[in-house]
């Protein structure tokens, strides 16, 4: 009897030990084989694959900008730059994204780019740049002069079309007795086949209904055929389709020697003037902009103004009479920040000492100082290109793009930059008179000035060419 009990006594411990067998073993393969905490065996395939991506940003007629950008790269990293299948430039990359820069290339000619990872031996797709074409330094001129007695000028031009340019300053002529007439005509305008004198009248008193010519000092054209200009003071003349509409005087809070204005509509407009005045219209009503402490407060003539199309930067440029101080300042959110600054007569890099003058072609902002004329790149971090040095004071700098632009100055000269060279395509060698302002349209330069012909006596003068 004791035997069978321990008989069925081991039955049963090996029937409870096979269950639990059965139980355990498949709830142990089901653990294991969901245990998520360990990651899958990575298959070396499988890895970020190492990419240089390669573009084209921007070009001149000798000159490139690329867009690099690498991924899956670590840096630095050692890149070759290939142009036509040939090794130019090894660069240390340290950043994943970079700008290459290239230049002394020939002008309207196609070049293959490649980048090329030496450590990952991966390459970018090739690009195609093809730089700008030139244009042509070779011009025809019409001289026209204006003036019959005393100093007759003209300070500021602009071109709405080629058969429709006004002129400003003040003329002086006869009457109709053979007498000096002591009243100026301060425009004159070009209807395509001959200069019209024109009186445009400003408020002789503000606040006063009686009006006066008095000598304009400044003129800008908006694109839908409304001109404003200025008088030497605090006035302004504003015409529609060539005819005056109307005139008024600034408001107090803004007044100022008005020497330059801009804008990209007539509800978006800047005015910049004698020690440092800046004010905005924006098509209701006037403020004023605060110079920065370091543009001297008050001491610093503003003479030239520029900005982009969309007027969301804005460039003022300007120096004092004795060329002690000038300054370059950007305007961007309401912000005036100095660009460059200087505060003596000795240079200071990269202008020297006087900004003269400043114009906006899409990205690049041309500059002419007293040492040369600049273009700077407002995409890129990268230094001022010195395009070359004028052989005479410059007053004004204009164009209508970085292959097409001009400088003008003292002795009637004109300098036209094709985007490779520059060549000195007007110049009177016998005369000291200068040429104050230009304006530029397609394949026509109009730049105005005077023509000293002795201590009492200048004509007021303009050059047209053509191409």
């Amino acid at each position: 009897m004791k035997t069978r009990t321990k008989t069925r006594t081991k039955t049963l411990f090996y029937l409870f030990l096979l269950t639990f067998a059965f139980i355990l073993c498949p709830l142990s393969f089901l653990l294991v084989s969901c245990n998520t905490t360990e990651p899958p065996p990575v298959n070396g395939n499988d890895k970020p694959k190492p990419k240089i991506t390669l573009t084209v940003d921007d070009t001149s007629p000798t000159e490139v900008w690329l867009n690099l950008i690498t991924e899956n790269i670590s840096l630095p990293d050692t890149l070759k730059l290939i142009r036509n299948n040939d090794t130019v430039k090894t660069i240390e990359l340290f950043d994943s994204s970079y700008v290459i820069y290239e230049d002394s290339l020939l002008p309207s000619q196609s070049y293959s780019y490649q980048v090329t990872s030496i450590e990952y031996q991966v390459s970018s797709e090739p690009v195609t740049a093809v730089t700008m074409d030139t244009t042509s330094h070779d011009f025809t001129w019409e001289i026209f002069e204006f003036g019959e007695h005393g100093n007759s000028i003209l300070r500021d031009v602009a071109i709405i079309d080629e058969n429709n340019i006004w002129a400003v300053g003040a003329i002086y002529l006869k009457d109709s007795t053979g007498a000096n007439d002591s009243k100026a005509y301060n425009a004159v305008h070009w209807d395509g086949i001959e200069w019209n004198y024109i009186r445009i009248n400003f408020p002789t008193i503000c606040g006063q209904p009686n009006f006066t010519p008095y000598p304009a000092n400044a003129i800008f054209y908006f694109g839908d055929g409304e001109v404003w200009i200025s008088s030497s003071g605090d006035k302004i003349a504003v015409l529609k389709n060539n005819l005056q509409q109307s005139q008024f005087c600034l408001p107090s809070e803004v007044a100022m020697s008005i020497n330059k204005i801009w804008g990209t509509s007539s509800n978006n407009i800047y005015i910049v003037g004698g020690n440092g005045s800046i004010a905005h219209y924006n098509g209701t009503s006037w403020r004023k902009i605060e110079s920065p402490i370091g543009a001297g407060g008050t001491d610093v003539d503003l003479r030239d103004v520029t900005g982009n199309q969309n007027g969301t930067e804005i460039y003022i440029s300007g120096y004092s009479t004795d060329y002690s101080k000038s300054v370059l300042m950007k305007l961007s959110n309401n912000v005036l920040n100095m660009i460059w600054e200087n505060k003596t007569l000795q240079d200071t890099p990269p202008y020297g000492s006087t900004v003269n003058s400043i114009k906006l072609l899409n990205n690049d902002l041309f500059i002419a100082s007293n040492i040369g004329v600049f273009r700077k790149k407002l995409k890129y971090t990268l230094p001022d290109k010195k395009l070359y040095y004028p052989p005479r004071w410059v007053y004004k700098v204009t164009g209508t793009n970085v292959n097409d632009t001009y400088s003008v100055g003292d002795r009637l000269s004109i300098t036209h930059f094709n985007g490779s060279s520059e060549r000195q395509v007007f110049i009177d060698y016998s005369q000291v008179s200068p040429l104050y302002s230009a304006d530029s349209k397609e394949n026509i330069i109009v730049a105005v000035g005077t023509k000293v012909e002795n201590v009492l006596y200048h004509k007021a003068i303009i050059l047209i060419g053509r191409k």
